[in-house]
């Protein structure tokens, strides 16, 4: 018999005279909980859990604020997931967004994914993605996303040595190439 895996921690910044964190986590095979408290700023508290069974998932998130009593976000998601594809249902921002998505790994080299998102307050356009993953060795990958507005975004990631990860990655507005609305960025990772 073995014990659930649980932990908590706290937190408190030194630089942050206002603020202290409360943080635990519940994980079983097939549950997964967490909730985050901030003790002094608010108090508030927000929480997250996921079920699953057999490839099956529905999870929410919540948050509170004791000091107002009123809950200040709310969410649900179900999908269903294996290890070469999955798809998922979401409806985030209080319900008000709600999202479908698909990830397919094509083989050990290529993954693909498309996402569907509309906005119930904002309007009825629905904003549509899609992306791809290419593995170009074993050390390194390149990506590519493309959305509805016509924004791309590329990148590159490449395992320098063992705890070391460089990401390169740039984002283009197709719609407006003569103007400075492009971006580019990089990153490195450690990990120890």
């Amino acid at each position: 018999m073995s014990a659930p895996a649980a932990y908590s921690d706290i937190a408190k910044a030194a630089n942050d005279s206002k603020g202290a964190k409360l943080n635990l986590h519940f994980k079983q095979p097939n549950l997964h909980t967490r909730a985050f408290f901030d003790l002094l700023k608010g108090p508030t508290a927000n929480f997250d859990a996921v079920l699953g069974h057999e490839g099956f998932l529905v999870g929410a998130e919540g948050g509170y604020d004791v000091q107002k009593a009123a809950i200040t976000k709310y969410s649900a998601a179900v999908a269903y997931s294996l290890p070469e594809y999955s798809a998922a249902i979401t409806a985030s921002n209080n319900l008000s967004v709600f999202a479908a998505s698909y990830y397919h790994r094509v083989n050990a080299q290529v993954e693909a994914g498309a996402k569907a998102t509309w906005d119930s307050k904002s309007g009825n356009t629905v904003g549509l993605e899609v992306a791809s993953k290419y593995r170009l060795d074993p050390s390194s990958f390149a990506k590519a996303k493309i959305n509805d507005r016509g924004i791309a975004a590329l990148a590159y990631n490449v395992l320098l040595r063992p705890g070391v990860t460089l990401g390169l990655g740039a984002s283009f507005d197709t719609q407006n190439l003569n103007q400075a609305a492009h971006k580019v960025g990089a990153s490195f990772t450690f990990e120890g």
